[in-house]
């Protein structure tokens, strides 16, 4: 029942896309098993549908001429991190949390990340600690930004202008901030990952 009418708050669309339905689906089945583990009610044997007809949202990601744009040089702080998302396929708190301590000779290791509070985290999953090769975009884009932090001295690749830990939010405002004054789809940093999965299906990396 609960599934079945929800509706947005908002009023500007007459139905809630299948994804959102499918997470509070997920919530239901969370506090369902909660319920049973701790003696509150009988085990649920029933499955939880989520109504046909539910509109899917595709996944935003910038054109090869968008791509091009955001990579023309730019005073914004994060603008080479942004960069460096599109062609590494990385989370925001994984490219945040980089040190330079994690760059070797042919390739660097993801080891943390840094989540929306600014804190150290471990990655997403096991999976999501991995080595990935050394491009020559992905050197370049290093390279630039080396030499653009070298003042701070900081052991973070992509750190806050003070040469601290970065920080998400300023990360997202600097996207939003780009793509009004490029004209880009209006992304946010973590879909730059659909990006990046355009390129290597459609070889769209500017040179």
């Amino acid at each position: 029942s609960i599934i079945n009418n929800a509706k947005p708050k908002d009023g500007k669309t007459e139905v809630l896309s299948k994804k959102y339905l499918t997470t509070i689906r997920m919530v239901l089945n969370m506090f369902i098993k909660y319920g049973y583990e701790n003696g509150y009610c009988e085990p649920f044997y029933g499955t939880l549908y989520v109504p046909q007809g539910h509109p899917t949202k595709g996944k935003e990601i910038l054109q090869p001429s968008e791509i091009k744009r955001l990579f023309e040089p730019s005073e914004y702080h994060y603008h080479l991190g942004l960069c460096f998302l599109v062609v590494t396929g990385l989370r925001p708190g994984e490219m945040l949390g980089l040190q330079w301590s994690d760059i070797e000779a042919e390739s660097f290791t993801i080891k943390r990340s840094v989540n929306n509070s600014r804190q150290i985290t471990e990655c997403k999953n096991k999976n999501a600690q991995r080595v990935i090769p050394l491009s020559p975009i992905v050197r370049g884009i290093l390279d630039r930004q080396r030499d653009r932090t070298k003042h701070l001295k900081s052991e973070w690749i992509f750190c806050s202008p003070t040469g601290e830990r970065g920080s998400q939010q300023t990360l997202q405002h600097h996207m939003a901030f780009l793509c009004k004054e490029r004209n880009l789809t209006n992304v946010s940093p973590y879909s730059l990952r659909h990006t990046f999965i355009s390129i290597i299906k459609f070889s769209a990396i500017p040179e």
